[in-house]
């Protein structure tokens, strides 16, 4: 499982909060993941392809990665206005909105708010909206399949397993010119959904960014530090990504700053929302130490 384990130490809140109900109680223990036959993909490694749950569609995906969306959430259908609502995050639809125009406009020096007087960013219909997303990808020294592949759940649910809720760190491929950890942003996914315009469907992710401690790895420990980014307003940053752009899930470390004992209450669905600062774990297996070192 790729969200952290550890304890933590401040009592900043979080989206995740706004999206699970009120009533729902925090579990002392953490419960499994995944079975461990599921980590493995026997699909070859010139697999390239993203699955919606209505129908199949190509994407230009990394050779050796894959990301696909699983139908464990049939007819969970959204307007705009309903998924602001639901999410409690009043500027999603305009988060949207400017993703489609990203994606219709890449090479546009029209800025998006003055291009949103002028431009027709609507979506008409409802989204389709998904509690996970299945990354697929080549890492023979893990447990995988006879060609290699390795496939993980990344989850975006407001209650994993009848439980609290989970949702899962990722890395996203910004800059492939640099290499390790510097290559990647690191983003906390809270919601993954898909919408059509003009007969093409947009996978996308509901995110919020994190941002690198410093310009060095932590000296005692070699792995990088990452902190949750919040507008100036203390709002987190959000953003809407592109699904092909997400690599693999990551798990990420709280880092401990002071010397006080940590409340046993707190657990691996908490530790994300009640930590400040993080380590970006490339240890967690052969493959994220492949990438991230």
């Amino acid at each position: 499982m790729y969200l952290s384990t550890e304890d933590s130490e401040s009592d900043s809140e979080s989206l995740d909060t706004a999206i699970q109900d009120d009533d729902q109680t925090i579990l002392e223990e953490s419960r499994p993941d995944e079975d461990i036959t599921e980590e493995i993909a026997d699909d070859p490694n010139v697999l390239s392809e993203v699955i919606l749950p209505s129908r199949i569609c190509q994407l230009q995906l990394f050779k050796y990665n894959v990301l696909t969306f699983i139908n464990s959430c049939a007819d969970q259908r959204w307007t705009l206005v309903n998924a602001a609502q639901q999410l409690q995050q009043p500027t999603f639809p305009i988060l949207v909105k400017k993703f489609l125009y990203q994606q219709l406009y890449p090479n546009s020096d029209i800025s998006f708010e003055d291009a949103l007087k002028n431009l027709y960013l609507e979506i008409n219909g409802k989204i389709h909206v998904c509690n996970s997303a299945v990354a697929t990808f080549r890492a023979p020294s893990d447990i995988s399949g006879v060609y290699g592949m390795r496939r993980e759940h990344i989850r975006a649910i407001s209650s994993w397993r009848g439980g609290p809720a989970r949702y899962d760190c990722v890395l996203v491929n910004s800059s492939p010119d640099l290499e390790g950890t510097r290559g990647f942003e690191v983003a906390r996914v809270f919601l993954f959904f898909s919408f059509q315009r003009q007969n093409k469907i947009y996978p996308c992710a509901l995110i919020q960014w994190y941002s690198y401690v410093g310009t060095q790895p932590d000296e005692d420990t070699g792995l990088w530090k990452i902190e949750p980014d919040v507008k100036d307003d203390g709002n987190p940053h959000l953003a809407v990504i592109h699904l092909d752009t997400i690599f693999r899930a990551v798990h990420l470390m709280p880092a401990y700053r002071t010397a006080e004992f940590v409340s046993r209450t707190i657990t691996m669905h908490s530790s994300l929302d009640t930590f400040n600062i993080f380590y970006v774990n490339r240890f967690a297996d052969h493959h994220s130490f492949t990438n991230l070192s």
